[in-house]
């Protein structure tokens, strides 16, 4: 019996000495310690992880080496704020003034560490207010939002402007965790703090350039501006130039025309003015020596400028032309009375006429009922779309396709409204009681930012399977030893007796 006590000891101690090695071998070896982090509700919140900088996967147990550097980030789920952490293993000293922080930042100590953040619900939500102005507009879902939901807003800038910064006018977002050049982004994304936001997007006026065109013999100039070193004249949106023509000898000042929609006044005077649109532009000014008689009509349903009359023109000169229809009419087209008048745009309620070397007659055109639907686009895809004049409420389809190298933006209408679903390319245009001119916008495709390159992983110590063997086979050993020591004890009296008898015979022969 004592045997048998000393061998189960000698057994439990091969045992224990095994796995206290095997432990010593894999874990001391590795000095890494197990992090916990767990929320004290379930669906209150998640976490976000970073082990010397690097995201560590989505769980809530890791083992990390002891002097490693460790980010916790708590991120409170919808209708719930945090509120503060309970931590153990890590010294009070460590993350004393960080338990009331979403975030945690601390050294990996010598032991298990466990972080339980705490969240409370949140019953009050706040608003987000944009303050629009003269020159932009910023958009979002909806104003009121709960802490830590995720708003997003954008500035859109009106015709002539861009997007310049945002103005937190509160201070309610310094907090929020945003990039350093957050102000600067058109579309901002942010956790909604436990206040109010208020918020003002910035425009600035865009720089166009006016290019100052003669026809015949004479001299145009802005006056009180200079030329660039390009020779254009700069402006901005709605500013006023004062043109001045000086004719040449033996010819006279016949008019002044401009593209691109902007606003003559006094065409026909030598001092005229024009209102800087949202685009480059060209002025033309026109001088001739042979002059010939322009005669300007109009059908009923409308107005038109020049007004109805007789103008003298010079031969190739142009002539800026405007058809505005009456309520309940639509501009139809413009009609010249000889083949050799030509129109820039005969449709176009807005056109110019280059004057032929005859006098003739030019008619405005108007239809009675419809309003006339204009379809165009930006650089960077076409737009479809049927135009022509329809009824007031008709349903016309339209469709915008982006080329390589561009997305579709969005649907820019003149007039607010008509257009069903203004940030899908395939869209319906609601005919209202005016015309109409939707523009399809495409923007350049945003570079891919590659994806970062994460440090490779640490070599692992290679598992001790000699020593597990060897521990094996002393145990298996004794444990034989054990099961066959009373067959062991009998051999050892049989052999003992034999010898005995033997001997004994022997002396007795003698």
């Amino acid at each position: 019996m004592r045997s048998k006590r000393l061998l189960g000891i000698l057994l439990f101690v091969c045992i224990f000495l095994s796995c206290s090695l095997f432990n010593s071998v894999v874990f001391a070896a590795e000095g890494e310690y197990k992090l916990t982090v767990s929320s004290s509700a379930e669906a209150a919140g998640s976490f976000e992880v970073k082990i010397d900088g690097v995201e560590a996967m989505e769980n809530e147990g890791f083992s990390i080496k002891k002097g490693t550097r460790v980010t916790v980030k708590a991120i409170a789920a919808q209708g719930y704020s945090f509120d503060y952490w309970v931590i153990s293993g890590v010294p009070a000293s460590m993350i004393q003034d960080q338990l009331k922080n979403d975030g945690l930042d601390f050294t990996m100590p010598e032991e298990e560490v466990s972080a339980i953040a705490y969240f409370k619900e949140s019953k009050s939500t706040f608003t987000v207010t944009v303050e629009n102005n003269d020159f932009g507009m910023g958009n979002f879902g909806h104003k009121d939002f709960a802490p830590g939901q995720t708003v997003s807003v954008e500035a859109l800038a009106y015709d002539g402007y861009r997007f310049s910064h945002w103005t937190d006018l509160t201070g309610a977002l310094n907090d929020a965790g945003l990039s350093e050049d957050w102000e600067k982004h058109s579309s901002l994304t942010f956790s909604m703090p436990s206040s109010n936001v208020v918020l003002s997007p910035e425009f600035e006026p865009i720089t166009y350039y006016l290019t100052l065109n003669v026809v015949g013999t004479g001299e145009a100039l802005v006056e009180g501006k200079d030329k660039n070193d390009t020779g254009k004249y700069e402006c901005t949106i709605g500013e006023t130039l004062e043109l001045s023509a000086i004719a040449g000898a033996d010819y006279v000042f016949v008019g002044w025309s401009a593209t691109n929609s902007a606003q003559l006044v006094d065409h026909d005077h030598k001092d005229a003015v024009v209102v800087c649109p949202a685009s480059d532009f060209t002025v033309t000014a026109t001088f001739a020596s042979a002059i010939r008689t322009l005669t300007i009509k109009s059908t009923e349903g409308g107005v038109i400028r020049p007004e109805p009359g007789e103008m003298e023109v010079g031969v190739g000169n142009i002539v800026s032309l405007t058809a505005t229809p009456n309520e309940g009419y639509a501009f139809s087209h413009w009609e010249c009375s000889l083949p050799t008048g030509k129109f820039e745009a005969p449709k176009d309620s807005d056109t110019s006429f280059t004057m032929p070397d005859e006098n003739c007659i030019v008619t405005a055109v108007f239809i009675k009922g419809g309003y006339r639907l204009t379809v165009e686009t930006t650089a960077g895809g076409e737009a479809f779309g049927k135009e022509g004049t329809y009824e007031m409420g008709e349903k016309i389809a339209i469709e915008a396709k982006a080329l390589e190298g561009y997305v579709f933006s969005h649907w820019k209408c003149s007039v607010s409204g008509a257009v069903t679903v203004p940030r899908s390319p395939v869209s319906e245009v609601v005919i209202p009681g005016e015309d109409v001119k939707v523009t399809a916008v495409f923007v350049l495709k945003a570079s891919l930012v590659p994806e970062e390159t994460l440090p490779p992983e640490e070599e692992k110590t290679g598992f001790p399977w000699v020593l597990l063997i060897v521990i094996f086979v002393i145990s298996a050993f004794a444990i034989t030893l054990v099961v066959l020591r009373e067959q062991l004890n009998l051999s050892y009296r049989y052999l003992a007796g034999k010898w005995y008898e033997s001997l004994k015979n022997k002396f007795k022969k003698k």
